[in-house]
């Protein structure tokens, strides 16, 4: 293990021939707990087994930053990154200026990894950022000159904004024209008067980035819901066009409804979130709509991530964007009895969103298991829209393509 350059780093790529080869790509930039770790260990497991069998075979490649990356010092997570790396088409990559500022040591990461495991780093001349080698992994000939990137988190608790701006400045370093999408709480990147004195300022970044984009013939669009905008007191008045711009926020941020952005969501090209993935796949043709796949990861009502992704998916799913909703890790709450809501707590009843659902055509909820049995907890009966799943379900899910003329998958973790 060691920092590669970009030539060095290419030739890694170029080992497998005479097989039809799909690409995995996972971007993490939040914590990694046991749990996730493991089902995502059993998804490269069972695809090692199925793939034996069959021609079509997957390159995965992991790409860490933040603190995604305390998960390959912790001793819970030893084995399980050791048994990963131990498949000879799975890598990781990891940011190396964040692993610097977060005290990894890179010798204990040489030693407890020596196999399939690279830094990027940019300190040297010729080498090119992590951002940028993610970009230039991601993309293919396939895709339309754009890039998208959902942020779903505010500004400062958390330096995913920072990532996320480091990812757009790098997509238009390839000359791809940038969209943001702001949702729940990544409404408030655009915020007017931002000042912090210990962080870099994102909106300032933002708009830095928006003339850079000009400068090289790009276009940075920026687009805010407008429930959460609404929500937020972004949005003062009754807007009366498609797109409204709030007195509290930077130049061309604009809010609209949740469905224009999903309208981008039905085209082909890259649309990453802070923690998320992305699946292309060899086909002749290119005319399906992407799929998407949610994973919804937190309890109901406590925070506004479950609500949030169970939306999100409704709304792509009437895009007839084929959606796939796994509840999974503490997501698995969201089966758990019956939920009675009174007209006093103003919130939606999550359970009847999914019961109300259950009859489009393009929406498939579904239950990970072995999050419930570790929890020692059942799902309601009278759930009967959400199917259990196993291991072998999952995998299916995440890397069967049994569409003609799908290019490529979303995968977004709320």
């Amino acid at each position: 293990m060691g920092n590669k350059n970009y030539n060095e780093i290419e030739s890694d790529q170029k080992v497998f021939t005479n097989i039809i080869m799909r690409n995995l790509n996972f971007l993490f930039c939040n914590n990694i707990d046991k749990e996730r770790l493991e089902w995502i260990c059993n998804i490269i497991g069972n695809h090692y087994l199925k793939s034996k069998s069959s021609k079509y075979k997957y390159k995965i490649k992991i790409f860490l930053t933040g603190e995604s990356l305390y998960s390959l010092i912790d001793g819970r997570m030893h084995e399980l990154w050791i048994k990963i790396l131990t498949f000879h088409y799975v890598k990781i990559y990891i940011d190396h200026s964040e692993l610097v500022l977060f005290g990894v040591s890179v010798d204990f990461l040489k030693e407890a990894y020596p196999n399939n495991f690279f830094l990027i780093s940019e300190n040297n001349q010729n080498r090119i950022s992590f951002w940028e080698y993610f970009i230039d992994t991601i993309y293919s000939k396939n895709f339309t000159l754009k890039f998208g990137f959902l942020q779903n988190s505010g500004p400062y608790m958390e330096r995913t904004s920072l990532y996320a701006l480091r990812l757009i400045n790098a997509a238009i370093n390839y000359r791809l024209n940038p969209e943001y999408y702001g949702y729940l709480d990544g409404v408030h990147l655009g915020h007017k008067g931002q000042n912090p004195s210990e962080f870099e300022n994102i909106a300032s970044m933002l708009i830095e980035t928006k003339s850079r984009a000009k400068q090289k013939n790009l276009n940075f669009s920026m687009l805010s819901c407008l429930r959460c905008g609404t929500a937020r007191g972004y949005i003062r008045s009754q807007p009366t066009n498609d797109l409204y711009e709030s007195d509290d926020t930077i130049p061309s941020y604009y809010f609209g409804n949740l469905n224009k952005i999903i309208d981008q969501f039905e085209y082909n090209f890259p649309i990453l979130s802070s923690n998320s993935a992305i699946i292309t796949q060899d086909t002749q043709e290119n005319h399906s709509n992407p799929g998407l796949i949610i994973f919804i990861t937190h309890s109901p009502y406590s925070s506004e991530w479950s609500f949030g992704g169970v939306s999100f998916a409704v709304a792509s799913a009437s895009h007839n964007i084929p959606t796939q909703v796994i509840f999974i890790e503490s997501g698995v709450y969201c089966m758990v009895g019956e939920h009675a809501i009174s007209e006093n707590d103003k919130i939606f009843n999550l359970q009847e969103i999914l019961e109300a659902s259950v009859d489009m055509e393009f929406l498939n909820f579904y239950a990970y298991a072995p999050s419930l049995k570790i929890r020692d907890i059942l799902p309601s009966n009278d759930l009967k829209s959400v199917s259990l799943i196993g291991n072998e379900e999952l995998t299916n899910i995440v890397l069967k393509n049994s569409r003609k003329g799908l290019y490529h998958k979303r995968i977004i973790f709320f």
